[in-house]
């Protein structure tokens, strides 16, 4: 229990994120977002649960914006809530509309295209390190 514990404190730098169990209301959380000064510069984000294999992490973006290609150690999801995104992956083009969602591989890189304001889920999900 002690070992939990001190491992749920050095991912939880917000309070709950690391929580056993987190609970979200994701229509919200977005309105949330988009009230906050970042919307403004066109991306906003939140970590909703951080644990050692996994994250969850709610993204809006304002419609022409995107993320420039990266990777991720983990398997991702993108899952679109609001709008409608394009999930770059090489030469491959998807586009994800509202209640669609799409799975990648880990180390695939990627950038997304906001195609008008969007939000969406964005989840990774990784094997933790063998500890020596």
């Amino acid at each position: 229990m002690a070992t939990q514990r001190r491992t749920r404190q050095k991912f939880e730098r917000v309070p709950g994120i690391a929580a056993p169990i987190v609970k979200v209301c994701l229509g919200n959380a977005v309105k949330k977002l988009q009230s906050e000064p970042a919307w403004e510069h066109g991306r906003s984000s939140r970590t909703l649960a951080k644990y050692p294999d996994f994250r969850a992490v709610l993204v809006t973006m304002k419609g022409g914006t995107s993320m420039e290609e990266h990777k991720t150690e983990g398997s991702i999801s993108v899952h679109t809530l609001t709008g409608r995104v394009r999930l770059n992956v090489g030469k491959e083009h998807i586009e994800i509309p509202a209640d669609h969602v799409v799975m990648l591989f880990s180390d695939l890189p990627h950038s997304v295209d906001a195609l008008v304001d969007s939000s969406f889920l964005l989840t990774i999900a990784w094997h933790e390190p063998a500890e020596s």
